[in-house]
């Protein structure tokens, strides 16, 4: 039984060596075909008490949404950390994310995660790439994950193709929910919890690094957060998510303001500077009772 629970990721040390690798030409990059899974995962009681009180979730009997992909995103770490992999796993950028969850997961259910590497595509600002990922449980999918990430270059390929939309783009500071300060310290402090020590997130010292000048909170924090409020809100899971991450959070910040808006199905969210008007993310989420 493989128990999720703190710091079952990548030791800091380990994280940081990896900062020094280099894969070559990206824009030639192949991505491997294996794949990286892992079975018979339960969450820790403990651990999951801790997820639930840093991003917001209400305890209930049932994984929180976000949840499986503490075990989707190590998993993701091994495979970028082979040696096949063209990209280093340091200093990359989440730029967004799909989940949908065909049944809820509950707290002591034991179930397994694969990952695998796919949809290489040019970018105006280097190239992305998803981490394709899902749950079953006795071999019945139950919960999917489509993580985007992009890995920056110098020269950008001259013919990528523009963005789509992005879900909730529309939403403005005229929807204001919530407004919320993030600590110097809440990297670090969902690193304990996710395992993932990127650099980018723990102090400016290693954030210089990769060129900020402040460490970014993680943008699945960001993401557990809002959909956390909503859900409390709703008085529902949800059933599908859908988020884009357009700006960094740095950290620390003391006026980040969820926006929210109904939709024709579900919620329309951001985050959003309140000074400034920044946008940190967009996303939409389709609650249980809403979903088709």
């Amino acid at each position: 039984m493989a128990m999720l629970t703190h710091l079952a990721g990548l030791a800091p040390r380990a994280a940081m060596s990896l900062a020094t690798k280099h894969r070559g030409d990206p824009m030639a990059a192949v991505l491997p075909a294996a794949e990286s899974r892992m079975d018979d995962i339960v969450a820790d009681p403990a651990h999951l008490t801790a997820y639930r009180r840093l991003t917001g979730y209400r305890v209930t009997s049932y994984l929180p949404i976000t949840y499986p992909h503490l075990a989707s995103m190590r998993l993701g770490l091994r495979l970028m950390m082979s040696r096949p992999f063209p990209f280093t796993a340091m200093g990359m950028l989440h730029f967004g994310d799909e989940i949908t969850e065909l049944r809820q997961i509950p707290a002591g259910q034991r179930f397994s995660i694969r990952v695998r590497a796919d949809n290489l595509a040019a970018h105006r600002r280097g190239v992305t790439f998803d981490l394709l990922n899902d749950a079953t449980v006795d071999g019945e999918t139950v919960w999917t994950q489509r993580s985007t990430f992009l890995y920056r270059v110098k020269q950008p390929p001259p013919d990528a193709a523009p963005p789509a939309a992005a879900p909730g783009e529309s939403v403005t500071l005229s929807d204001f929910e919530a407004l919320w300060r993030v600590p110097a310290d809440a990297g670090r402090r969902y690193a304990e919890v996710s395992g993932d020590y990127n650099p980018i997130h723990l102090y400016p010292a290693t954030a210089r690094i990769y060129g900020m000048k402040r460490p970014i909170v993680h943008g699945m924090w960001s993401v557990a957060r809002c959909v956390a409020a909503l859900e409390s809100r709703a008085g529902e899971a949800p059933r599908r998510l859908s988020a884009r991450f357009r700006a960094p959070v740095s950290l620390p910040a003391k006026d980040v303001a969820l926006c929210t808006r109904r939709a024709d199905a579900g919620w329309e969210f951001a985050l959003i500077a309140q000074r400034g008007q920044r946008h940190y993310l967009s996303g939409s989420m389709v609650s249980l009772g809403e979903a088709s």
